[in-house]
């Protein structure tokens, strides 16, 4: 279950803000029409360090943000969602998938990844929807139909594992300065 685009549909928002701030514990069942409250036996009203998400990642087809088939009612969501996060001064990752079904040249070869006008349009639009930076954007393609493992393949998806460690240590970090 995800952000979906229907008001009683996927994760409520405030159940999403509630599992970055490690409040909710394991026994928890998410359910869209009834978020999570301080008074149900499943809230971490004191969550430890372990418990709370020091990256937020967000997944999304690059095929459906280019088509423009996400609804304002999403777009909504996503906002609202990104403002809690900015305002916990959170690190964001976006990864864009299926990259390679956007764009021809980049289907023939995964290398013309940053070459292709198409995924250069796919991340500003990923840019403006969901106001992370370019930067924190990382346009790779799925293992689908693939037998072995291909470093060509690889490599995006290990540069964004990377900056998802490096953002969630640096938070870490300043976490434990503003603790002392």
């Amino acid at each position: 279950m995800g952000v979906e685009d229907g008001e009683n549909e996927g994760f409520h928002v405030s159940d999403v803000v509630n599992l970055i701030l490690g409040h909710v514990k394991d026994t928890y069942t998410f359910n869209p029409r009834q978020p999570l409250t301080p008074e149900d036996p499943a809230y971490n009203p004191y969550p430890q360090a372990r418990e709370k998400t020091h990256c937020v990642i967000f997944v999304i087809d690059a095929v459906v943000l280019s088509s423009g088939s996400i609804s304002n009612n999403l777009k909504g969501k996503i906002k609202c969602l990104q403002d809690e996060i900015k305002l916990r001064n959170i690190p964001r990752v976006l990864i864009l998938t299926k990259v390679d079904l956007l764009c021809e040249k980049v289907a023939g070869d995964i290398r013309n990844t940053f070459r292709s006008t198409k995924v250069q349009k796919a991340v500003k639009k990923a840019a403006e929807i969901f106001a992370i930076p370019e930067s924190n954007i990382h346009p790779v393609k799925n293992y689908e139909g693939e037998i072995d493992i291909d470093p060509i393949i690889n490599i995006p998806l290990l540069l964004a594992l990377r900056q998802m460690i490096h953002f969630a240590s640096d938070f870490i970090e300043a976490d434990d300065e503003d603790s002392d």
